[in-house]
Formats: structure tokens, sequence, C-alpha cells
């Protein structure tokens, strides 16, 4: 039984493992219980109905929706940040059997439901959840509650392949990459309308084509390129900050592609495809879809003007919110108030244990292949920008004047990239040494570990879900 296990290939583990526990979870969250899930539906919704970009009508940012469609998307809002408040199933049932009824109209304006930014989203990790409620509302005239899970389910399935294929291609970390996807954190996204789902999922994927574009001893050809440049386009199109990641190319060698000049050219068209798209999609909206009172949070240019007091704002929040970062990174599900095992102290003794499994298993998990110094080095230098860029952000769209912590960060945020930043731990070696002591480095049994913590952490997290939201 255990040598079966050992033969069965990590991509099969984990497109069993996460579609059995994805579909667990997409059932037992209760509706719009994930972080900003009620506009991502709303976004998928009227993407279903034709409408790509928002209307302007007045002073407000939106979309003509069905006033029973708001009603029933805001109706399980009471358990936001409430853990004392449950829900009834007989509740979800109900609105589960209860259509939309189209036949009065309202506004959506996205400022006034709490979380604009979705509105200016760009559409790709949306198209497929909108064709698939498109569809089902063509044949019948669905609940709400129906197109959510339909959406749910589909994005679920989108991701399962990409994080298939991304496995099945990566020539290295095989075994990191399933911890890293069956995360309870990541499975939680995955099996929602967040966008997160189909940002994670092509992330993943590049990341293993560059990979195994940068490891494998195959020259880089048109195909190849072609591919980058669908890789590029799909993730611009859907979170356009995360197309830093794609600085990971830096990796491969330049006999790879025969000669200096081409690998330029590549490096080139990389970034001039993300700034065209970008721009197109953007010359769409031709909408202000600002969060408001930028005069209250800082701007880029007081970073500018005083980078050693960013710095230290970076390393006092760092100081203050590290078991955050920690918690949201593992596992932190609801609207991030609901932590693994519902206490707080154990999830941050969970998270701490689990970050260590993927440590151990990205020194264990190891083949043939080399992975030089200055691969690892452009691989943090990559990780590294991007974890700046998102406290960038967030401190110039979240944070006030002033303050002396970044708000807004959570280390779900560094989800799409952590296949590079583990790539930084890859070695040969059989054994290291720590403390004097030789400690043997064997893969021949890395799936008997793997396997076991990924089972036991989802099923505590079905369990913490079921015990915030239900009543036993």
């Amino acid at each position: 039984m255990i040598n079966k296990v050992r033969e069965i290939p990590p991509q099969k583990i984990f497109l069993i493992i996460g579609i059995i526990f994805g579909i667990i979870f997409l059932i037992v969250t209760p509706p719009f219980q994930v972080p900003d899930e009620e506009v991502h539906f709303y976004k998928a919704y009227t993407l279903s109905e034709g409408m790509l970009t928002p209307e302007k009508v007045g002073n407000e940012t939106g979309y003509y929706v069905s006033q029973s469609l708001l009603y029933d998307t805001q109706k399980f809002r009471y358990l936001r940040f409430q853990p004392e408040h449950k829900v009834k199933t007989n509740s979800i049932i109900f609105s589960l059997e209860t259509p939309i009824n189209n036949n009065k109209l309202v506004f959506l304006d996205y400022h006034n439901v709490g979380v604009p930014i979705p509105i200016a989203y760009p559409p790709i990790p949306y198209l497929i959840p909108a064709l698939a409620m498109g569809l089902i509302s063509f044949i019948v005239n669905p609940s709400v509650l129906f197109l959510m899970y339909i959406g749910r389910l589909v994005n679920l399935l989108v991701w399962a392949i990409l994080i298939y294929l991304a496995i099945k291609i990566s020539p290295v970390h095989k075994w990191v990459f399933v911890l890293l996807a069956l995360m309870p954190m990541t499975l939680f996204q995955a099996a929602s309308l967040s966008v997160d789902s189909f940002t994670m999922g092509i992330c993943f994927l590049t990341i293993a084509f560059i990979f195994k574009l940068s490891f494998k001893e195959n020259n880089i050809n048109k195909k190849d390129i072609l591919i980058l440049l669908i890789f590029t386009l799909l993730i611009t199109l859907s979170k356009p900050g995360y197309v830093i990641i794609l600085m990971g190319l830096l990796m491969i060698p330049i006999v790879k592609f025969r000669s200096k000049a081409k690998k330029l050219i590549l490096l080139m068209l990389v970034p001039l495809t993300a700034f065209i798209s970008n721009k197109l999609w953007n010359s769409l909206l031709v909408l202000d879809t600002a969060t408001g009172g930028s005069g209250r949070h800082n701007s880029f240019y007081s970073i500018i003007a005083d980078p050693i007091n960013f710095i230290n704002i970076v390393i006092n929040t760092i100081n203050l919110k590290f078991n955050f970062y920690l918690v949201t990174f593992v596992g932190k599900f609801g609207w991030l108030d609901t932590p693994l095992a519902l206490k707080t102290s154990i999830a941050v003794y969970l998270a701490g244990i689990y970050l260590g499994i993927i440590i151990l298993t990205a020194l264990i998990d190891k083949n043939k292949l080399n992975v030089s110094l200055k691969q690892k080095i452009v691989a943090f230098s990559t990780s590294a920008l991007l974890a700046i860029l998102i406290f960038v952000s967030q401190y110039t769209s979240w944070t006030a004047k002033g303050a002396t912590i970044i708000e807004g960060v959570q280390g779900r945020y560094l989800l799409p990239l952590t296949p590079l930043i583990f790539i930084i731990l890859y070695n040969n070696k059989d054994k290291i040494i720590i403390k004097g002591k030789k400690i043997n480095l064997s893969p021949k049994n890395i799936s008997l570990l793997v396997i076991p913590v990924v089972l036991v952490y989802l099923t505590v997290s079905v369990f913490t879900i079921i015990s915030r939201f239900y009543l036993m």
C-alpha cells in the first residue's frame, strides 16, 4: 500500500485531494463569506449579462441590476466579523430556491457596497464563471445562490487544472507546489468567486513554465516565447501587479536563447505586452475608480521624499503584524475573522508548523537538476520586489497619513509568488550539517510526509469553518 502511494505522481495527489476538499470548502463556506466575494460576484454576474464595463451616472460608478439580486447577496452580511452569529442551513436552502426577480432594477454603485476596487479589475478572471452563469441563466431563471455556487465550482475546476499543469511541467519542487496549493488559505480562496483563484493558478503555472525553461536542457523556441506572452497577457488582465513575477525570466541562462539579443528581445516583449494590454483595458474604463479620499492617504511621492521613514514603517509593521501575516498566509477563513482551529494562538502555532514543513520539503524535494546561486538571487529579488510593491500599494491606498503601521497588507497576497520564494531553498545535497550533526535528505518518502500533513490541516480547516458558521 505504501509503495503504491509513493508511485502516484504529485500532480495526481494534488488533483484528488484538491477537488475533494475544494468541493467541501465551497459547500461549507456560507454565501459570500470569503473576503470581497460579494463584489466579485457582482463583477462576474454583470459580465454574464454582457456588461463589460460599468456606467457612470452622476458621481456614481456601477451597473443596473435586479433589486432582488442585491437583497440576496447582502442578506448574509450579518455573519461578517461576528463569530457569535451563525447561519441556519434552512435559510441557505430557501435562498437557493428563490429565483432572481428582474422586475425592478436599481443602480449598483460599487463605492456603496464597501469595496470599489474590483470594478476596475480586468475581465479575464471572471470570464469562465461569467460564461457558466450566463449559460445557466439562459436555460432557467436561477437564484443568486445557485449562480454563486456554480461560480465557485467553475473557479475551483479552472484553478485545479492550472495547478495540475504547473506541478506536471515543473522540473523541480513538485511536492512544494502540492503543499502550497493545498494550503488551507490557498484552497479557501480557490473554491470561491475571488479573483485570487484564477490569479494563483495562472501565476503558479507561469512560474512552473519559467522553471522548465530555466532548468531543462531544451533551447527556447518561438512556441515558448508565445506561451510566455500569453501568460503575461493573462496575468496583466487578472491582477496587473503580479506581472512582476515574470522578472523570473532572468533565471533562464543565455545559452538557451543562443544569443544575448534573443533574450533581450524577450525581456523587452514581456513588459511591452503587459503595458499595452493594461493601457487598452484602462482606456475601456475611462472611469474614476479611486477608493475615495486620496488626500487622506499617503502618496507615492511621500515615499520618494522620505524613503527612510517608509522603510522604518515597513519594519515596524512586520514586527507588529508578523503573526497576522503568518496566519493569513496559511489559513484564516471567513472575512479573515476565523483563524485555523478558531483560536489565534493555536493558529499561529499551526501556521508555523506548516511553514516549517514547506521549508523541510523544499530542502528534501530534489532531483538531478541544479539551481545556480545566480538563479536563486533572481528568484529572491523578484519575490522581494513584489513584496515591497504590496506594501507600497497598501501604504498609498489604505494607510492614513501619519500612521506608523501599514494597513491592508495580508499574508494571502504572497500566495501567487510562493513557488519562487521556496526555490531559494532547493539543493542537490544528500546531507546537510546543522550544529555539527549530519541530517540525511532523502526524497524517497516525501509523499508520506506531505499527504498526511495536507489531509490533517484541511480536515481541521473544514471543522473550523463548520464550527464558526453553523449551529452545532
